[in-house]
């Protein structure tokens, strides 16, 4: 596993809110769309766990980890290849909304939004705001 990766993608997203405001709108909602599916993917597979166990929200619980890091991997790269990147993030967007539960639906709705306004800033710079 690339320890590297891990630690320039902790480096470079934002931690608070005035790191946040000074980025693009779309980059913004991906990292969003990234937090919203670790995070409160993670809170909701604690609190409905010790409810009731069931096997689909451990899956639910996978789906929002593995892909809520691929949406600050998307948002690491952008800068570099912006569309190419953008791509994979609709992508990651598209999966979270199906197999992510409700969590990873409104993480997939947040940054597959951020994800459509990269793909145009690619066209015009005014989508990128």
């Amino acid at each position: 596993m690339d320890t590297k990766l891990i630690k320039d993608i902790w480096k470079d997203c934002p931690k608070s809110i005035e790191e946040l405001e000074k980025l693009s709108l779309y980059s913004i909602l991906l990292v969003l769309g990234g937090y919203i599916s670790i995070g409160i993917g993670s809170l909701h597979f604690l609190l409905t766990t010790m409810e009731k166990f069931q096997f689909t929200r451990i899956f639910y619980f996978i789906i929002n980890l593995i892909f809520g890091f691929g949406l600050l991997l998307s948002y690491h790269r952008i800068k570099v290849k912006t569309k190419k990147w953008a791509i994979v993030g609709s992508v990651f967007s598209l999966i979270l909304i199906a197999l992510g539960g409700i969590v990873g639906a409104l993480a997939g709705i947040v940054s597959l939004l951020g994800a459509i306004l990269a793909i145009l800033a690619t066209y015009d710079k005014n989508f990128g705001l």
